[in-house]
């Protein structure tokens, strides 16, 4: 509620993720996923709040896979993603501007420290001359950075139904300042979520 000083709520969403990279020679494309979790914002006056959150969040991305004999030629005309998966529990802190009352606008800046939950690499089924690879999931939740660091805005709108409901709808960006690789994974590279 907007007239109250500690605001509790829930989150959830759909996610558009995908990497910024140097030295990796793959096209990538953005994953959907989602998140979920819990908010809390301090109202320090009618317009300016702090706040932290506590998010289940799906990021990663895709590569579009052709599998190649020895000779560089493709084995097969069935194209598909590879799929890079990255699961986080993230802690973002925010400062907010609000305007507005019972129909509002707000603004969030602030930086998300994320933990690596889960991690995978999904390849596609491969057919080879009649025969099928199956689809393969490798756990690469060892060898993958597991702290991340982002800094993150969000802007939005919501609706106050009363002092103590309101329904907002936002949309954010955030970008990795660290990256996910290391001397154990890609480590001539650097790959940072977005």
């Amino acid at each position: 509620a907007i007239a109250q000083k500690h605001l509790i709520g829930i989150k959830g969403g759909a996610s558009w993720t995908n990497v910024h990279t140097s030295n990796f020679n793959f096209d990538t494309k953005s994953r959907t996923g989602y998140l979920v979790g819990m908010t809390y914002d301090y109202k320090l006056t009618d317009n300016f709040s702090i706040g932290a959150e506590v998010l289940y969040g799906q990021r990663g991305f895709n590569i579009v896979f052709v599998p190649f004999d020895d000779f560089g030629l493709p084995i097969s005309m069935d194209v598909e993603d590879t799929k890079s998966k990255y699961d986080y529990l993230s802690i973002p802190i925010k400062a907010s501007y609000s305007v507005g009352n019972k129909l509002f606008g707000f603004g969030s800046i602030g930086v998300i420290p994320a933990f690596l939950t889960k991690a995978v690499t999904v390849t596609p089924p491969i057919s080879i001359f009649g025969f099928t690879i199956d689809e393969t999931t490798t756990e690469i939740t060892k060898d993958v950075s597991r702290f991340d660091l982002a800094a993150f805005a969000e802007m939005g709108i919501g609706y106050k139904f009363n002092d103590t409901y309101l329904l907002y709808l936002s949309f954010g960006y955030n970008h990795s300042f660290l990256t996910i690789t290391n001397d154990d994974y890609f480590s001539d590279s650097k790959i940072r979520h977005y």
